[in-house]
């Protein structure tokens, strides 16, 4: 891992909030070739890009260990980022990632490793 940044909890996850990120974000890393991929469904985006000197199978491998780490560190999260050397992936539960608003202040845990 390079980098992580995880949001706010969402609470208890009693509407599944969390298996509908890890829903989406396994689409995202089962996704076929692309080096830019987003998904979405209901209240949760997501988007994965690797760099462009990897292969599809390259990028394939690095998007999903990725998404693996993601969904442990950042949990019930609304949002969360992970970037690794060659690719990052974003999640977004209710449009939660506060540093895409204007002029609002940045509560996220940002940890670079």
């Amino acid at each position: 891992m390079v980098t992580k940044r995880c949001g706010p909890s969402i609470g208890d996850d009693d509407g599944g909030a969390a298996a509908a990120r890890d829903s989406v974000l396994d689409r995202i890393a089962s996704g076929s070739g692309g080096l830019y991929r987003v998904g979405g469904s209901g209240e949760v985006q997501a988007m994965a890009q690797c760099v462009g000197d990897l292969s599809g199978g390259e990028c394939n491998d690095c998007v999903a260990e990725a998404v693996r780490q993601v969904k442990v560190a950042c949990g019930v999260a609304g949002y969360g980022d992970m970037y690794l050397g060659k690719c990052y992936v974003r999640y977004t539960v209710g449009g939660g990632h506060a540093y895409f608003s204007t002029g609002g202040s940045n509560n996220g845990d940002y940890n670079g490793m």
